[in-house]
This record gives structure tokens, C-alpha cells and sequence, in this order.
């Protein structure tokens, strides 16, 4: 991801992306939550190539996937907050493989409508002394890059991200799957990224800037394959929700 975010990134003015591994460059990634393990993965490939990488998350993963830091924020996730997020429009009611309207590209987010809004506001003003206390919005400018997974700022206005972006920082983007094609880009937050990457192939065609980057696994934590030696070939299929992964279009090829 780093040679390919300084190679997207506005404003980057850094030498040769082949030399990425001996720059002093410096990574933010800050998500939502560590979904399944994968920014974690991205963070500390970042760090074999000599990078000063960073995981910070807004919430705990309820399977237990790690951090560098999790700030634990309240109304970030939860049966309250997944019931207002549907009831409010912002997040669909259950998971769904086409987007709502396909003629937006990219699609857009539609939390910024009253009353939506009002709430997002008041989640920021609570938010907003927990973040100082963990040293936010200064620690930013320890940074060259911030990476937002699901296009998610630390307060849903953008406000410190966006000045941040302003003074010359390097603003990217990563969506993992529904977080694009469902629940869209942050406008503001768009404008001021340099890099737009998605993990889903042809989610590609939902940007007009994204980049497509493979799914990045550790195999060495795998267990070792044990293929039969004659007969059909084995072929596993784990879909976290079959509808929209096609499993049975799978199955039946």
C-alpha cells in the first residue's frame, strides 16, 4: 500500500517510489474497528518495509482482532447505534450485493440530512474531549499520511482531517466492500483524498479513482494444506452473508 499511496497521494513530492522502504515516512490508519484483521495486516507489512505505521481504531472488533490503540468510544457501534443508523436511513437495514441508486458514482453518503446531522453533531461533542485527552487533533501532524478506512474521519464533521489536509498533509482512503457500495463517500472527505483504494475488484468501477488492492493475509499463520491425491478438486467457500457472495453461483459453476 505505501508505494502505491505515495504514487496516488496529492501533493507527494517525495523520491522514487522504488525507494519507498528507506524513507522516514510515517502512516496513519485510523478504522472503525480492525475489520477481519485487515488494516492490522496492512500496518505491519508497512512496518518490514521500514515504516513508522500506526493502527488506531474508533471501537473494539467484537471477534477479538487487535490494534496499536483502540480509543473505545461510546455510541460507535452496538445494537442502539446499528438500530438509529437503519432507522435513520444511514445504513441499510440488511446487506444487499447492488448499490442504491447506479447511476451515482461514487455513491454518497446520506447522513448529512436532518436528523441524521443533529445526531452525528451531538456524537461529535461527546466524542470530541475523549479524543483530545488521547492527544487528537495534534497528533496528527505527527504524520506524513492518514488513511481513513471506510472513508471515516475521528469526528463525522472532517473538521481536523480536513485542516490537517489543508496544511499539506497526504489524505487516502480504504473501503472494504459495503462501506463504499452501500453507505458511499463523506463528499468533503473525498474532495481531500489523494488515494481511493478498494479491496473488492470490481468496486473499482464504483470510483472513479479507486485503486484495487489484493486482500492481504499473513500465510504463514495458515495451517497447511492436505489436498486429496486423486479425485475432485476441494474447493472451500467462507461467505460471511451467501446472498451477496454469490456462494451458490459458486457451488454451481
Amino acid at each position: 500500500m505505501a508505494s502505491v499511496l505515495c504514487k496516488h497521494t496529492k501533493r507527494y513530492s517525495g523520491p522514487n517510489v522504488a525507494n519507498i522502504s528507506t524513507m522516514p515516512l510515517s502512516i496513519l490508519h485510523i478504522a472503525p474497528q480492525n475489520i477481519a484483521g485487515v488494516p492490522f495486516e496492512i500496518v505491519k507489512e508497512e512496518r518490514r518495509r521500514g515504516i513508522n505505521s500506526l493502527l488506531v481504531t474508533i471501537c473494539p472488533h467484537p471477534y477479538g482482532f487487535g490494534e496499536d490503540e483502540c480509543l473505545d468510544l461510546p455510541f460507535a457501534a452496538g445494537r442502539t447505534t446499528r438500530f438509529l443508523q437503519r432507522v435513520l436511513g444511514t445504513t441499510p437495514a440488511k446487506s444487499n450485493k447492488r448499490r442504491r441508486d447506479p447511476s451515482e458514482i461514487p455513491p454518497k453518503w446520506n447522513g448529512d440530512k436532518f436528523p441524521a446531522n443533529l445526531l452525528f453533531s451531538i456524537r461529535d461533542r461527546i466524542w470530541e474531549p475523549k479524543l483530545r485527552k488521547a492527544g487528537f487533533p495534534e497528533r496528527l501532524e505527527e504524520y506524513d499520511i492518514v488513511v481513513l478506512d471506510g472513508g471515516i474521519p475521528l469526528l463525522r464533521s472532517g473538521n481536523w482531517i480536513l485542516r490537517w489536509a489543508e496544511r499539506g498533509g497526504h489524505l487516502a482512503t480504504t473501503y472494504y466492500g459495503t462501506d463504499l457500495r452501500q453507505h458511499g463517500v463523506i463528499p468533503a472527505i473525498d474532495n481531500a483524498s489523494g488515494a481511493v483504494f478498494v479491496m473488492e475488484f470490481d468496486h473499482r468501477f464504483l470510483h472513479p479513482r479507486a485503486v484495487w488492492l489484493p486482500f492481504p493475509f499473513d500465510p504463514t499463520v495458515l495451517p497447511r494444506a492436505n489436498p486429496p491425491k486423486n479425485g475432485s478438486i476441494r474447493i472451500g467457500h467462507a461467505a460471511a452473508y451467501r446472498p451477496s457472495k454469490g456462494t451458490d453461483t459458486i457451488y454451481n459453476a
